[in-house]
C-alpha cells in the first residue's frame, strides 16, 4: 500500500540520573535516588542477573544502542513503588530491543507493578511485548512513549489463556508499521477477564499490515470480558480490518461498559473503522473517515450481546458503505452523530427514532478533496492534541470543522526516526 509519508515529533523524555555515589557492580554503573537503585545498561553488557535482583523502586536505564535476544522479566515493584525499565534519555535515542527468532516474545513480562518507558522495540516474528502467562495475569502495568517498528507478529498482547488482568496502560506508543494486529487484549474465549484497561494517546500505522488472508489486521481489539475500559485519544490509519474492535461483556451491567472516545480512525481497508461486536460500550465523539464503513454493530459469533450500546456525538465522513449501521438493534441509543455520506453510499442504517438529533448530509467535490489529504499520514503529535482536544466538547463535527481539522493534521513536522 502507498504510504505519503510518516511523519511526528518524538517527544524526548528527559530523565536526570544523579552522578553521586556511582560505582561499578557487575559491570554497570549503579546510582541511589531516593526511590530505589537506577541500574546503568550500555549494549554488550549481560544485564540478565540486574534484571533478575531489581527491587521496588529501582530503575534499568539502558543507553542508545542495540540489544538482541529475548528479555523475560519476573521481578515486580509495589503498588506506589513500581521498577523501571526505560531508556537513559538525556538527549540518546530510545535504545532498541531487537528479536529476529521465533521461540518466544521479545519481551515476557510476569510481574507486577511495572513501567516500561521510551524504548523501541523490532521482533521479526513474535510479539514484542507479551504480558502475562497461563492461568497467571498481571497488573499495573504501564507502557509508554515507546516505538514499536515493523513488528512481524504483533506488538503488545495480554492474551494468556485462563487468565484476569488488572490496570493494564498503554499511552503514548507509536506503532509503525506491523505486520499482523498490534494490540490484542484478552483471550478469544472469554475465559479470562481484564478491567481497567487503558489505550490512550497512541498512533497506529496499519498501512502494512497484510498479513496471510485470514489474518483479520485490527489496530487494536478488545476481547470478550474486557471491562471498564478506556480507548481514547488514538490516531489510527490504514488497517486491514477494524481500526477498534470491542467484543463486549458477558455481564451486561452498565458499570462494565467499555469507553471509546475522541479516537481519529482513517481508512480501514476491508471492515468498518469501529466496531461493536457487544456492549455494554460507549462509542463517543470519534472522527472516523474513508474506511470500507465506518461505525458498525456487529453480532459477533451470534453471542448476543448486542445491549446496553451507546452511541453519541461521533461523526462519519466519506465511509464507502455507510456512514453508521445500527444493524437490528433497536435498543440502542444513538443520536447526535453527524453523517457525511459519499454519492450512492448509504448514512445511517437500522432504527434512528425521532428526536436522536442525528444528521445526515451529503458530500461535495471540494469537501472529498481535502479529505483524500488525510490518508496514510501520521500527523505531529502537537497538532494530534488539539484535535482530540475538540473531539472531547460532545458534539459531532461539521463539514467546516473537518477540513479545517485535516489542515491542521497534514501539516508535517519531523520525519518518523527510527534505528532500522
Amino acid at each position: 500500500m502507498n504510504r505519503i509519508g510518516l511523519f511526528f515529533a518524538l517527544t524526548m523524555v528527559v530523565f536526570n540520573v544523579s552522578a553521586q555515589g556511582v560505582k561499578k557492580n557487575n559491570d554497570a554503573a549503579q546510582a541511589q535516588t531516593i526511590e530505589g537503585k537506577v541500574w546503568e545498561i550500555r549494549p554488550g553488557q549481560d544485564y540478565s542477573s540486574i534484571l533478575a535482583s531489581l527491587q521496588p523502586g529501582d530503575h534499568l536505564a539502558l543507553h542508545e544502542g542495540d540489544y538482541d535476544g529475548r528479555v523475560i522479566v519476573n521481578v515486580s515493584g509495589l503498588p506506589g513503588k513500581p521498577i523501571v525499565i526505560r531508556g537513559y534519555g538525556n538527549g540518546e535515542k530510545r535504545p532498541v530491543l531487537i528479536y529476529k527468532e521465533n521461540r518466544g516474545n521479545l519481551l515476557q513480562v510476569n510481574g507486577n507493578h511495572l513501567i516500561f518507558d521510551y524504548l523501541e522495540f523490532h521482533s521479526w516474528d513474535t510479539y514484542a511485548i507479551r504480558i502475562g502467562l497461563r492461568d497467571k495475569g498481571c497488573q499495573d502495568i504501564t507502557i509508554k512513549n515507546c516505538l514499536f517498528y515493523e513488528c512481524g507478529g504483533g506488538s503488545i498482547s495480554a492474551n494468556a489463556p485462563e487468565t484476569n488482568y488488572k490496570d493494564i496502560y498503554i499511552v503514548d506508543n507509536y506503532f509503525i508499521g506491523p505486520k499482523r494486529t498490534p494490540v490484542y487484549i484478552a483471550d478469544h474465549s472469554g475465559k479470562g477477564s481484564i478491567e481497567n484497561f487503558v489505550f490512550r494517546g497512541n498512533v497506529i500505522d496499519g498501512s502494512q499490515n497484510d498479513g496471510p488472508r485470514n489474518t483479520t489486521g485490527y489496530g487494536i481489539q478488545l476481547k470478550l470480558n474486557v471491562v471498564k475500559s478506556i480507548v481514547e485519544n488514538n490516531f489510527i490509519t490504514g488497517t486491514k480490518g477494524p481500526g477498534i474492535m470491542v467484543y463486549g461483556a458477558t455481564d451486561p451491567d452498565p458499570a462494565n461498559a467499555n469507553i471509546v472516545r475522541n479516537n481519529i480512525v482513517i481508512g480501514s481497508r476491508n471492515d468498518a473503522g469501529i466496531v461493536i461486536g457487544g456492549g455494554p460500550s460507549d462509542i463517543r465523539n470519534n472522527l472516523v473517515i474513508g474506511c470500507n464503513s465506518g461505525i458498525s454493530l456487529q453480532d459477533y459469533d451470534k453471542r448476543g450481546l448486542l445491549r446496553n450500546i451507546s452511541i453519541t456525538g461521533n461523526t462519519a465522513a466519506l465511509n464507502k458503505n455507510y456512514n453508521i449501521s445500527l444493524g437490528e438493534t433497536p435498543t440502542v441509543i444513538a443520536g447526535n452523530n453527524h453523517s457525511i455520506a459519499l454519492a450512492g453510499a448509504r448514512g445511517f442504517t437500522g432504527d434512528l427514532r425521532d428526536g436522536d438529533k442525528n444528521i445526515i448530509v451529503p458530500s461535495s467535490p471540494s469537501f472529498e478533496k481535502d479529505i483524500a489529504r488525510i490518508m496514510n499520514i501520521i500527523p505531529e503529535r502537537n497538532n494530534l492534541d488539539k484535535v482530540w482536544r475538540r473531539l472531547a466538547k460532545d458534539s459531532p463535527l461539521s463539514k467546516k470543522e473537518i477540513t479545517k481539522l485535516i489542515k491542521l493534521l497534514t501539516r508535517y513536522s519531523t520525519p518518523v526516526k527510527v534505528s532500522h
